[in-house]
């Protein structure tokens, strides 16, 4: 759910020029011109007893679709309908049709950002979640259709119209024979896999099955005041959640599956797998195994393992079975960080040789991750390789530029330096302090490591690094022990990054509105910042660090800062 927080949805502007184009191109449906298409919408907003005003433009376009949104103020609703839709279906009909576009919006399915397979923030069985929700949401809004025209065989009807595209010449309709339908194709229930659930509707048989239990339901009954239910509301949905699941393909072996255990599984066996491909067992290799699996290897164990056939096969196994859970159950972004730890382990011994460049692109493969992403996570930890080191505390001398120091620590690519040094120069110029300068340059940094920033989060945190060096040096320089905090900053960053350097109570400004913003709290295992606008305090946000700026003056700053 906090990731599909983050996903954009139609915002008000989109709304704005959406009903902006329906009022220049479209018709906009009048009593005096159109009675009969005005009496159906005011017969939907009676009998749905809806509060506000129901705006309904016919769009002259001949295919058979429907569509209805609240308008920027929440304060109407706007509806549009396909001429092609108007053509084929009887005056009942479309006012099921009108009814269940209007479930959508009451019911706020248009907020709900829409998610594809291939998002690298989202598994293949989040997805699969996601479109079993999109198909219960058609069952819902399907009610209010039936709640619209109070007749079963018209709202079944005009679905079979719909699906079918044959007019009243062609058949003869019966309901509970068309419904028998999906009986049928639940028989083949053993052909649905992975890849043919992208449906974001439900078969058209079921719908009208489902259709019809609710329609002798205590649901739909009390809802005008009438008794004599076949069906109570509990085993209402218990059946239609019974249909909507026998089309849906097996999951529990994936829910089920402990993906920490999976996780653990494939990192230590494909890391294995690594250190065996070019016959050569690196002391770095050795030293992070043993730490990963908190059992103490050496050189000559390991190798001696690696020699063992049978022991290789298992590893193969396991890799084979592990990935297999990870592909579907955890994001593209997770998987990357995967490859991105056996990346940082290749390089432990000093680079990577093809053997071993081999084994990481079959477990990229077999992690179901993108070439080009790939190459990114490769990129990425090379470049943090040097990062992650223990910092040295440079001393500096009288004659030493500290700026210039912080500037070779930062040690960016060289197509960043121009960029950085613009900025850097632009702040020298505002501040005499050489912390002052690294500061700012600091909130500068960290903002501009965002996702579509000038840095990425990698260069973002080098910078930070190289403050904590520079600005130790200073200290060193001048006499004075640099001051520590109980856990190291530099350790902190390394493990969490930049949200390290907030602090609860810190007022600091929204970069996309420059909104001024109380932190209420912080979370390092998240990432996550809590704020409240300095206009709105009761209003809660939850943001990552890249999307605030620190005041470089004013500032809780940790000591390392200071």
């Amino acid at each position: 759910m906090e990731r599909m927080k983050e996903l954009p949805t139609r915002d008000d502007d989109e709304y704005g020029r959406l009903r902006m184009s329906l009022l220049t191109d479209s018709y906009r449906v009048d009593e005096v011109i159109t009675p009969k298409l005005h009496r159906l919408g005011l017969i939907a907003k009676q009998i749905l007893r809806l509060s506000q005003p129901l705006d309904m433009f016919v769009i002259p376009d001949d295919d058979r679709n429907a569509f209805c949104f609240p308008s920027r103020r929440g304060n109407r609703l706007v509806m549009g309908l396909n001429a092609g839709l108007v053509r084929r279906l009887t005056r009942p009909e479309l006012l099921s049709v009108i009814g269940h576009e209007i479930g959508h919006a009451l019911l706020g399915h248009l907020e709900i950002p829409k998610v594809e397979f291939g998002d690298e923030r989202f598994s293949p069985l989040e997805v699969i979640q996601l479109r079993a929700l999109d198909r219960a949401q058609e069952i819902s809004c399907d009610r209010f259709g039936l709640l619209a025209c109070q007749d079963v065989r018209v709202a079944s009807t005009a679905l079979f119209k719909l699906a079918s595209g044959l007019s009243e010449n062609w058949f003869s309709f019966d309901e509970s024979a068309y419904a028998r339908h999906f009986d049928e194709l639940s028989a083949m229930a053993e052909l649905v896999n992975m890849e043919s659930v992208n449906r974001t509707h439900p078969l058209i048989p079921l719908r009208v099955k489902a259709l019809m239990g609710f329609s002798t339901s205590e649901t739909f009954l009390g809802s005008f005041g009438k008794t004599g239910a076949l069906i109570s509301a509990k085993e209402l949905e218990s059946s239609v959640q019974t249909m909507l699941s026998v089309l849906s393909p097996d999951l529990s072996d994936f829910e089920n599956a402990d993906d920490q255990k999976a996780l653990k599984q494939f990192l230590q066996a494909g890391v294995l797998l690594m250190i065996a491909a070019d016959g050569v067992v690196e002391p770095g290799e050795v030293k992070w195994l043993s730490a990963f699996t908190e059992q103490s290897w050496t050189v000559q164990e390991l190798a001696s393992q690696l020699d063992n056939k049978d022991f290789m096969a298992t590893l193969r196994k396991q890799v084979a079975e592990s990935s297999h859970v990870l592909r579907h159950k955890l994001p593209e972004q997770q998987r990357a960080g995967l490859l991105h730890t056996m990346c940082s382990v290749a390089l432990s011994a000093g680079g990577i040789p093809e053997s071993e460049f081999e084994v990481l692109d079959e477990l990229r493969e077999q992690l179901g991750i993108r070439v080009e992403l790939a190459r990114a996570v490769l990129e990425h930890a090379r470049e943090n390789e040097t990062s992650d080191e223990p910092e040295q505390t440079i001393r500096l001398d009288e004659s030493s530029d500290p700026i210039e120091h912080f500037f070779q620590s930062a040690n960016l690519p060289e197509s960043k330096n121009g960029v950085f040094l613009e900025k850097l120069n632009e702040v020298r110029a505002k501040h005499q302090s050489p912390i002052m300068v690294i500061r700012e340059m600091l909130c500068w940094g960290i903002g501009e490591g965002a996702a579509h920033g000038i840095l990425n989060k990698a260069q973002g945190k080098r910078l930070v690094q190289a403050a904590i060096k520079t600005i130790s040096g200073i200290y060193e320089s001048e006499g004075y022990s640099s001051p520590q905090s109980p856990t190291p900053l530099s350790q902190l960053i390394r493990k969490y990054g930049v949200v390290s350097l907030f602090r609860k109570g810190e007022v600091a400004v929204r970069l996309s509105d420059s909104e001024i913003c109380h932190v209420t709290s912080v979370s390092r295992t998240r990432s996550r910042i809590t704020i409240s606008p300095q206009s709105d305090p009761s209003a809660l946000e939850d943001v990552s660090p890249e999307k605030l700026r620190k005041d470089p003056e004013h500032g809780i700053w940790p000591p390392e800062l200071s």
